[in-house]
């Protein structure tokens, strides 16, 4: 430890050579003699791996707010690069998440092409797992197009001269419809539609619970792993809904349909009908004050029973007015009405949540199936939600 600082050393991984790793910026700008231009295949596997990292990272609750092309690493092995083994490197920047940001910082373009506009000149917020999305979205655009983000930029700048505006000096603030336009006009003719697309969903922050939701992880790894021949690919087996649908669903079942509906990209149209319906019911305001009445019984004794119970009266599940249960020794005991007061006369604040929001998002739920599914006509009830 160094001045109110923790500095982590690595080895190099086993079996590789000990001298400096080739970074990818050297890679793409075509620096190093030994090293090769990545065919298709390969960038569509360091573009997968570069995420999963990330989103590993982001799992641990951590931001690396110093993601760039040059911070990713490739070793040599026998004296040959391992393109298959891409690493995520210099964390000299990253914190846990919930640290407080030091608000310093540079404008060095090289960097600033990489950062949120958010976060470029003064900070005025707060660092967060979607400015290291965005970075993503870059790097990946890097890859795509096979040409560094400050390349792509003094371009820009480079044609804004010719024309008179301004010198060539673009401001840094307007690097992301620099490179969304790149994302949506030139990356689908080098990596196709589905490429293209998360990466624009990575510069225009759509993820807004960021990587480490498992929706994002899937909804990415749906997309990249899709290679330019996929419109020669046959189609994928319809998705068979039983005749009798039992309660609950079988894991097999619920796993194709949530792989449906990241894969059709419905995860955020179902969210957004929830959180519409939910808003005009209020049911927002009515989670808060059951929470309140929860913590104010004293009956949980730790956050996961806490939020059992919260998520339990949520789907509508029956609580009884006095649950018995187990002390710590085993023996059987009652509750206190699940939140009531020491006379029980505290009204409970209903949180199920509103019949009309989970109609709405069953809705979405139908349009993707019906798109992708074959629904047998005996199974028409499972929708009459």
């Amino acid at each position: 430890m160094e001045e109110g600082r923790y500095k982590f050393m690595f080895a190099h991984p086993e079996g590789t050579s000990p001298n400096d790793p080739v970074s990818l910026r050297d890679i793409v700008r075509g620096e190093d003699p030994s090293c090769k231009r990545l065919a298709l295949s390969a960038r569509f596997q360091v573009a997968q791996v570069i995420t999963m990292a990330l989103a590993a990272f982001h799992a641990g609750r951590w931001v690396h707010k110093g993601l760039r092309s040059e911070s990713i690493k490739f070793f040599r092995k026998d004296g040959v690069v391992q393109y298959d083994s891409p690493y995520l490197a210099d964390f000299e920047y990253s914190r846990p998440e919930s640290d407080k940001t030091l608000f310093t910082y540079d404008d060095d373009i090289e960097k600033n092409v990489y950062r949120h506009p958010d976060r470029q000149g003064p900070p005025s917020v707060q660092f967060t797992k979607i400015h290291d999305i965005y970075a993503l979205g870059v790097v990946l655009l890097e890859i795509g197009m096979w040409r560094t983000a400050s390349t792509i930029y003094h371009e820009y700048c480079k044609v804004v001269k010719q024309r008179g505006g301004g010198g060539g000096i673009v401001d840094p603030k307007i690097c992301r419809e620099i490179f969304m336009d790149k994302a949506e006009g030139n990356l689908p003719h080098y990596m196709g539609r589905a490429y293209a697309d998360a990466v624009s969903a990575c510069l225009a922050g759509r993820f807004d619970n960021g990587i480490s939701d498992g929706a994002f992880a899937m909804e990415f790894h749906h997309q990249v792993r899709l290679q330019s021949k996929r419109d020669r690919m046959p189609p994928p087996t319809p998705l068979l809904i039983p005749r009798d649908i039992p309660t609950p669903l079988p894991d097999d079942l619920r796993q194709d349909i949530r792989a449906a509906l990241v894969r059709e990209r419905a995860i955020k149209n179902i969210l957004k009908a929830l959180k519409t319906e939910c808003g005009k019911a209020g049911w927002e305001d009515a989670l808060k004050a059951r929470v309140n009445q929860l913590l104010r019984s004293g009956e949980f004794k730790s956050r996961a029973d806490l939020v059992g119970a919260i998520i339990r009266e949520a789907k509508g599940l029956p609580v009884a007015e006095e649950e018995e249960g187990e002390d710590r020794e085993g023996g059987k005991v009652k509750g206190k009405g699940r939140g009531r007061d020491v006379k029980g006369e505290e009204k409970l604040v209903d949180i199920k949540i509103p019949d009309k929001a989970i109609a709405e998002g069953a809705k979405v739920v139908r349009g993707v199936l019906e798109k992708v599914g074959e629904l047998e006509p005996e199974a028409k009830g499972f929708w009459d939600t």
